[in-house]
């Protein structure tokens, strides 16, 4: 069943990125939330855990782990289903139902920094990211609790996901190190190119993985808590890029190694198209977890 809209598709195919309303539960996301929060709890007590290691910095905490069960394990509904479905095709893709890492801003985070600064990159678990590396096809974010404007939502640069292309396939055949490639990344230069991505909690912002963002400045009210550890949230069986765009394939030696993989224009017109027929902490906001 075809679940995005053609003005939806085309968000996504040409601004790397759409936000979709209600894709999982109220219910299960405030259920998440309180998950998280009695970790953090646990944590500011003293405990600690090898296997559950945090780190702590100035107005922020970061779970380095994540949730399988428990109220996670119902966010994968049918209709994320068929999103994923919508953007790559039936069969194409597999879903990783875990949820971690948990990056939480609080109140203040990032006030003072220039938009140039906010710490902008793509999501990479490649040293040398390159076009064709079929693991990453789309970075799903999670919202799990409501996030306002100014509350630290994710910061987004608009149609930023086809210069990264763009700049790696320019380095083809010889990859990238990652390390070189998040100095050329393409910044926004003001506030006006930068746009905050607000949701409800059981919204999810589906994101092109060469898209530019960033933990955005977090200047609202203690409500924001907010989780983006885009890792897994689906692998391609096949999909191949040249010169900044998608042409749809399938590789023998194709197996899912890890790294970024990107689903640009061919893929989202292609499945597209032709499917026709009360708060007092920050904003949680989450993807699925890296295996």
């Amino acid at each position: 069943m075809k679940i995005l809209s053609e003005r939806q598709c085309r968000d996504f195919v040409h601004d790397g990125f759409v936000l979709v309303e209600g894709v999982f539960d109220r219910g299960v996301a405030e259920a998440g939330c309180e998950v998280v929060w009695d970790a953090i709890g646990r944590h500011a007590r003293g405990w600690s855990s090898p296997e559950h290691p945090v780190a702590w910095f100035d107005n922020f905490v970061h779970l380095q782990y994540g949730w399988r069960d428990g109220p996670f394990a119902q966010a994968g509904t049918s209709r994320l289903h068929g999103i994923f479905d919508d953007l790559l095709g039936p069969g194409r893709w597999r879903w990783d139902h875990g949820f971690g890492w948990w990056p939480v801003l609080f109140p203040s985070f990032a006030a003072n920094k220039a938009v140039r600064d906010l710490g902008w990159h793509v999501d990479s678990d490649d040293d040398h990211p390159t076009l064709r590396v079929p693991e990453k096809a789309v970075v799903a974010i999670f919202y799990f609790s409501d996030a306002g404007e100014g509350d630290g939502g994710t910061a987004v640069f608009r149609g930023s996901h086809l210069e990264v292309a763009r700049l790696l396939a320019d380095a083809d055949p010889l990859a990238l190190k990652h390390e070189d490639v998040r100095p050329r990344l393409p910044r926004p230069s003001s506030d006006e190119h930068v746009l905050e991505v607000t949701g409800n909690a059981g919204d999810v912002l589906f994101a092109h993985p060469f898209l530019v963002h960033a933990s955005n400045r977090n200047t609202g009210s203690p409500r924001p808590l907010r989780v983006q550890p885009a890792r897994r949230p689906a692998r391609s069986t096949g999909l191949r890029a040249r010169r900044g765009r998608t042409v749809l394939g399938r590789e023998s030696g194709d197996t899912g190694a890890r790294g970024e993989m990107m689903p640009t224009r061919a893929t989202a017109r292609g499945h597209c198209r032709n499917s026709r027929a009360q708060q007092s902490h920050p904003p949680i906001i989450g993807t699925p977890l890296c295996r």
